[in-house]
């Protein structure tokens, strides 16, 4: 009987099969692999070695010739005994496929499969200059699967694919960061529910390693600012409370796709760069609003004071006091979200406009002019049930 043995030993260094891989933000990756090779009449097995540790092995595809007849597969993960590791053993994960062929034929095998421990990531970097920012999208690959792919095409594919369960795997460490050419940009593609870019040369994914590559770059965006605090329920406030101010910036809808990753803001202010905060994003389609924490503003402060109260056994009745403080040199439209019901029967007086906002938080948005302070008193009545 005669063995073929596909991608084994040395021609693991050459460039003789084509290999796509499919990675998905869910630490998961689809590998396609295939190769010409001769098989013999009566052939009744081959083997292909060389696999990830990761393989989920119930995930196997194999595609051969009409003429060869597939019977059955089995696949033998990799154990390394401490004799192996003293004598310098090498052990290499294999499946072996039980065949009968036709006739003798030279054919493309092609094999598909699932492997963990292949994941890529989304980072954006943002710099605020005056009005207006310049964002610019990156993408890390890693490879913990225990295997090098050698000259791969690779797919990225964002979205949140449903799985029907989980197989946990060793966690792995990440070495040898390397860069894509900056002026080289990934293609997009729509695929069903989901956004495939794909890289726009071969690249070496060599185990226990991380590639950097530009996703896209976008100049000149147009942001506004705004600066809200969170208050507390008035039917419960006794005396006086204070609550710090949150910067947001929002940028108008993208004409791209956002894969879900961490954004990085900096403020660049002739030459000089500082880290203003950081926000996690979801997967975001293209002209989709886009909205970002930066950090708490340091010169702005809402106090809230109860200036009366005149509560009954059946009703509350208080009149709180907001005082607005901006401490800055530049003038600050400032939002007050305040909780409270939406009953028929609450009431809520006040001189200055407001709306309701996420449900029940009644909002109020003013201007404060720079260095200055600004305060006025809202009246809330509700039936205690």
């Amino acid at each position: 009987m005669k063995r073929i043995i596909l991608l084994s030993g040395f021609v693991l260094t050459q460039t003789i099969f084509a290999t796509t891989l499919t990675i998905y933000n869910s630490n998961i990756a689809l590998v396609q692999e295939s190769q010409e090779i001769e098989i013999q009449k009566d052939e009744k097995e081959f083997v292909y070695d060389n696999l990830p540790n990761t393989l989920l092995d119930n995930s196997v595809d194999i595609k051969l010739p009409k003429e060869v007849t597939l019977y059955s597969q089995s696949y033998r993960p990799k154990r390394i005994s401490q004799q192996d590791l003293a004598k310098n053993k090498e052990l290499t994960n294999k499946l072996t496929f039980d065949i009968k062929s036709a006739k003798t034929l030279k054919a493309d095998v092609k094999l598909s499969y699932l492997a963990q421990n292949i994941s890529f990531a989304a980072d954006y970097v943002l710099n605020i200059h005056k009005d207006q920012v310049n964002l610019t999208a990156w993408i890390d690959i890693t490879n913990n699967s225990g295997k090098d792919f050698k000259n791969a095409t690779v797919n990225l594919l964002a979205g949140d694919i449903s799985r029907a369960y989980s197989h946990p795997q060793p966690v792995m460490y990440r070495s040898n960061m390397t860069a894509m050419d900056k002026t080289a940009k990934p293609t997009h593609k729509a695929v069903s529910s989901y956004h495939k870019y794909t890289l726009p040369r071969k690249i070496d994914l060599n185990t226990y390693q991380k590639h950097r590559v530009k996703l896209f770059g976008a100049e000149n965006i147009s942001i506004k600012s705004d600066y809200t605090a969170l208050m507390n329920n008035p039917l419960y406030l006794m005396g006086e409370r204070s609550s710090r101010v949150t910067h947001n910036i929002h940028l108008k809808g993208l004409q791209k796709e956002l894969p879900a990753g961490i954004v990085r803001i900096y403020r660049d202010d002739e030459g000089e760069k500082l880290l203003l905060g950081e926000n996690s994003i979801a997967n975001t389609p293209k002209n989709a609003p886009l909205k970002l924490q930066v950090g708490k503003d340091f010169d702005t402060k809402v106090t809230q004071t109860m200036h009366s109260r005149n509560d009954t056994k059946t009703a509350f009745d208080v009149t709180v006091t907001y005082k607005l403080l901006n401490n800055s040199d530049e003038d600050k439209m400032l939002t007050l979200q305040i909780p409270f019901n939406k009953k028929q029967s609450s009431r809520i007086h006040s001189k200055l406009k407001y709306v309701y906002t996420k449900g029940n938080l009644v909002t109020f948005t003013l201007k404060v002019k720079a260095n200055s302070e600004r305060s006025f008193d809202v009246r809330f009545q509700s039936n205690r049930r």
